[in-house]
């Protein structure tokens, strides 16, 4: 392959395949970055994946592809508070989630939605049998 460009395309394919494979086989899914702007996320209620390594906690959520990822949150944040108080009653609940800035000057604004994930059951999300409104 003579190409540059041509190899540095075939190899971040294949680095980002190996990448979900490895995620995969520990039966981890992949995380969410919140893009700068303003993003809907659900988020699903179970316990929030203890994360020693980093500092964080990684919470569930249905991203607005319809994907299922982990957000880590760190549970010294306002964030962390925010989304145990959402999740109290157990159900599923869409969030508008701002992000402002980059690195350490990242500031986030979250919203509980009223229109929560009205008339769907929590396992039918997982099974993805149902559309999330």
């Amino acid at each position: 392959m003579s190409n540059p460009l041509e190899y540095f395309e075939q190899e971040s394919r294949r680095l980002e395949e190996e990448r979900k494979k490895n995620l995969e086989d520990k039966g981890y899914l992949p995380f969410w970055s919140a893009p700068n702007g303003t993003s809907t996320i659900t988020i699903l209620p179970e316990i929030p994946r203890d994360m020693a390594q980093y500092g964080r906690k990684a919470f569930t959520i249905i991203n607005e592809l319809g994907e299922q990822n982990v957000w880590t949150v760190n549970p010294r944040s306002p964030q962390y508070a925010f989304l145990i108080r959402a999740l109290r009653d157990g159900m599923p609940h869409k969030v508008s989630v701002t992000r402002i800035g980059e690195k350490l000057g990242t500031r986030y604004e979250l919203v509980l939605l009223k229109d929560v994930v009205k008339a769907y059951s929590y396992p039918a999300l997982l099974d993805g049998k149902k559309e999330i409104k």
